[in-house]
């Protein structure tokens, strides 16, 4: 088992949930093999970096509401490009509040691609 470092702000009723990075697509904040750190809220804003499922499976992404009823998730690496989703192809996970490797926790947005 794993440790992890949780917000100093987390209230006892929060939950977190930590996603094993598959790639760079998040790089220079997450890199692949580290964790990100996912609250688990449907409260996500505009430009949070949050966990969503689509129909490729598991992303964590910057969101943006690029127009009515569509979604842009963008990667923080200009290597991968942004995918856009409608709101029924979309369900958001959370947000992550910071990262995490086998040697340390490190908040907020410290790394991200995902792996369940």
């Amino acid at each position: 088992m794993r440790e992890f470092c949780i917000p100093l702000d987390a209230d006892e009723s929060d939950r977190f949930v930590a996603i094993h990075v598959s790639d760079n697509s998040l790089y220079p904040n997450v890199e692949a093999g580290q964790y990100a750190i996912i609250k688990i809220t449907d409260r996500v804003r505009e430009t949070d970096l949050a966990a969503v499922f689509t129909n490729d499976g598991w992303l964590v992404r910057f969101v943006h509401l690029f127009a009515p009823g569509l979604v842009r998730l963008e990667a923080a690496n200009p290597d991968y490009p942004d995918r856009y989703y409608t709101h029924h192809q979309i369900a958001i996970m959370g947000v992550m509040t910071g990262t995490g490797s086998d040697e340390k926790t490190q908040s907020p947005y410290g790394e991200a691609g995902l792996s369940p």
